[in-house]
């Protein structure tokens, strides 16, 4: 969750509808729905509030992976952002 919270900051553009759908178009291999992408929309805007609550838990979720040019708060969204896309049912496979 760490890499791919950096890969998004570093190739999922620059706007965040951008970065949300890039982060799901890569987790799940399809493009978000309308009501798919306001929900995800939701979870990274509380995300994003939390985080910026915790600068210092901010520093300590991405870990290795910091990026210079990126705030450890905004970093740290799409880290647990990534942790979220990377729980779902659609995404875990299960036999």
């Amino acid at each position: 969750a760490q890499a791919f919270g950096a890969r998004i900051v570093r190739e999922g553009g620059e706007g965040i509808e951008d970065r949300l759908r890039y982060a799901f178009r890569i987790c799940l291999c399809r493009e978000p729905g309308a009501g798919e992408l306001k929900n995800i929309k939701l979870i990274y805007e509380k995300l994003r509030k939390l985080c910026e609550a915790n600068p210092e838990g901010s520093r300590k979720m991405h870990g290795k992976f910091s990026l210079a040019e990126t705030p450890a708060g905004k970093l740290a969204t799409w880290v647990i952002f990534s942790r979220v896309l990377l729980n779902l049912d659609e995404f875990i496979s299960r036999s």
